[in-house]
C-alpha cells in the first residue's frame, strides 16, 4: 500500500485533482482507522463490564468485612476492659515468684518456689 501512496505523491504535484482525490482517499482511510478503534474498544468494554462488576463487588466485599473485623476487635477489647478477672502479667508473676522463692529460704521449705502449686 505504501509503495502505490508513494507514487501518487510523485503524481499529485503535477495535478491538483489527482492531489484533492488522495488528500480525501487518505483521510478516508484515517476515518476507517478511527471507527474501526472506536468499534474495537466500545466492543471490549462491552465484554468486560461484567467482570468490572466482579471486580466492584469484590472490593466492596473485602472493604466491609475489614470494618466487621475491626468492630469485632473494638468489641473485644472493650469486653477485655470491663473483664473483673485480672490476668497478671509477666513481669508480675516473676516478681511473685521471686517473693515465693525468698519466702521458702527464709522459712527453709524443700519446695522451692513451688508454694504447693506444682509449679
Amino acid at each position: 500500500m505504501n509503495k502505490l501512496h508513494m507514487e501518487v505523491y510523485k503524481v499529485e504535484r503535477e495535478n491538483v485533482g489527482v492531489q484533492a482525490a488522495h488528500r480525501a482517499e487518505l483521510l478516508t482511510e484515517g476515518g476507517y482507522r478511527g471507527a474501526k478503534r472506536v468499534t474495537s474498544s466500545a466492543y471490549r468494554f462491552h465484554k468486560n463490564r461484567p467482570y468490572r462488576k466482579v471486580s466492584k463487588l469484590e472490593t466492596k466485599k473485602l472493604k466491609s468485612d475489614m470494618k466487621l473485623s475491626y468492630k469485632k476487635a473494638l468489641r473485644q477489647s472493650e469486653a477485655e476492659k470491663q473483664c473483673p478477672i485480672k490476668i497478671p502479667s509477666e513481669a508480675e508473676n516473676q516478681a511473685y515468684l521471686c517473693r515465693r522463692v525468698q519466702e521458702c529460704q527464709e522459712v527453709g521449705c524443700d519446695d522451692q518456689a513451688g508454694g504447693g502449686r506444682g509449679v
